[in-house]
């Protein structure tokens, strides 16, 4: 079962799931179209957003 936790849910500081940085503060979502659970840094989560509103990119 996958629990879907609250877009932008702020967790301690650790290392992004997408670029692999350290991070003093990283946001828990819920990848529907991976079905993953992510921890994002700032920049990757406003990246994560952008992908949920045009999931095929800009171009698609």
């Amino acid at each position: 079962m996958l629990m879907e936790h609250a877009i932008g849910q702020a967790v301690e500081e650790g290392t992004c799931a997408e670029c692999g940085r350290v991070a003093g503060q990283r946001e828990r979502c819920f990848d529907h179209h991976t079905l993953s659970e992510l921890e994002l840094c700032v920049t990757c989560f406003a990246a994560f957003l952008q992908r949920q509103t045009f999931p095929p990119g800009c171009c698609g």
